[in-house]
């Protein structure tokens, strides 16, 4: 006599915790009934949850200024990270300033420094936007944005007749409190 036993299964996907009842009856019509309990708990807590989020807002100062290193300095603390995980800057680009001087980003010498120019028509020239878009187009879809034309914007001025000073950064000895 071939006896087989029963086999398959049944995907459950309960949203509450669920007594399921399965019921076998063999050719002589015996009944073998087994319950089953399947649990729904929360879902674990991650291990390192988000602790703080922290919302910035400055005026007259770039991300760069303040955080251009910030990667690079977080890669040297935390083990894993790498200096491209924070958007800084490249400090290997040299941009043109407005007297046509090539300048690297630099470490500002002091943390007096002289504002430098938000007007609506500077920051449009900033942008650089390039084909296929232009500025006027319905939201630049699908234009790339250069973001570097900043140094020949700047107001000249006899602290800074070079046009230098929107190249420089502070870093976390400067600003110990952001890194």
């Amino acid at each position: 006599m071939n006896t087989l036993l029963p086999n398959g299964s049944i995907k459950v996907s309960p949203g509450v915790t669920t007594t399921y009842t399965a019921t076998a009856t063999d050719p002589r019509g015996a009944k073998l009934t087994q319950q089953v309990v399947v649990s729904v708990a929360q879902a674990p807590i991650p291990q390192h949850p988000i602790k703080h989020i922290i919302f910035m807002l400055q005026e007259n100062r770039t991300f760069d200024n303040y955080f251009g290193v910030l990667g690079a300095y977080r890669a040297s603390k935390v083990p894993g990270a790498t200096a491209k995980d924070i958007d800084g800057f490249d400090p290997t680009v040299a941009l043109k300033t407005k007297t046509g001087k090539l300048v690297k980003p630099y470490h500002y010498k002091t943390v007096c420094m002289e504002g430098l120019n938000f007007a609506w028509n500077e920051n449009n020239t900033d942008m650089d936007l390039q084909a296929p878009d232009t500025f006027l187009d319905s939201h630049c879809s699908n234009a790339k944005s250069l973001i570097d034309k900043f140094p020949q914007t700047i107001n000249l001025s006899t602290t800074d007749p070079g046009g230098t000073r929107q190249m420089g950064h502070y870093d976390q000895t400067d600003l110990p409190y952001y890194y």
